[in-house]
């Protein structure tokens, strides 16, 4: 309950995260990933958030998104802006709370959808077994071979190891780069006791520096 209790407390406060300069780097790689292929399509966005994603796939041309949230402080806040955009563009966008690790079809007729996005989704499994388990609900969603799924996940700065990158961006050289940088200072504060030691796994918490109300861990 923690990873909901952490976004409650934050609510509409967290649309300070989507105007870092990281979110202009997510929002391009993610519309070069899928935004040719939203055209008409029906979309599931499994970490709706405020809905910033959803709004910008009827943007590149969806015909509808069902955004999903594990908060339901964040579904609330996501059905106020949507509210608030032209009717016509509010009523392709629906929103639920839901696990991605128990979530099963969104859908209950099973027609699933042509595509999917998670954006910090699976860096929230705790372990194998809930990461396996995010990709059956996204599979299960998914309608057919030509569908994909697109995420935000871990930099690729991590690929050398999960250790020595906890190590190197604790180090207070750079904590204060990334923060003056990024505007948000991240924190590996703990081995993810969940995984098996030297297989990676650890839990960080991120901090906005210009809001520190916003601090969630994940």
């Amino acid at each position: 309950m923690m990873m909901v209790s952490q976004y409650h407390a934050i609510g509409d406060k967290h649309k300070v995260i989507k105007e870092l300069p990281t979110a202009l780097v997510e929002k391009s790689n993610v519309r070069v990933a899928i935004a040719p292929r939203v055209k008409d399509a029906r979309v599931l966005d499994l970490t709706c958030g405020t809905n910033f994603f959803s709004r910008l796939l009827i943007d590149w041309g969806a015909a509808s998104v069902v955004g999903v949230d594990l908060s339901p402080a964040m579904v609330v806040v996501a059905e106020r802006e949507a509210k608030a955009l032209d009717p016509a563009v509010a009523s392709r966008m629906r929103y639920h709370a839901g696990d991605a690790v128990t979530l099963g079809q969104v859908d209950p007729q099973g027609k699933g959808f042509y595509h999917a996005i998670g954006a910090w989704l699976l860096n929230y499994a705790g372990d194998e077994e809930e990461l396996a388990a995010m990709f059956a609900t996204i599979a299960a969603n998914l309608n057919g071979p030509d569908s994909v799924f697109v995420g935000i996940a871990t930099p690729p700065a991590a690929r050398d190891g999960m250790d020595a990158f906890a190590v190197k961006v604790n180090d207070p050289i750079s904590q204060k780069k990334l923060s003056e940088l990024l505007r948000v200072a991240p924190s590996y504060y703990a081995r993810n006791d969940r995984m098996p030691e030297g297989e990676g796994g650890w839990r960080v918490e991120l901090t906005s520096v210009d809001n520190p109300d916003v601090s969630f861990r994940n």
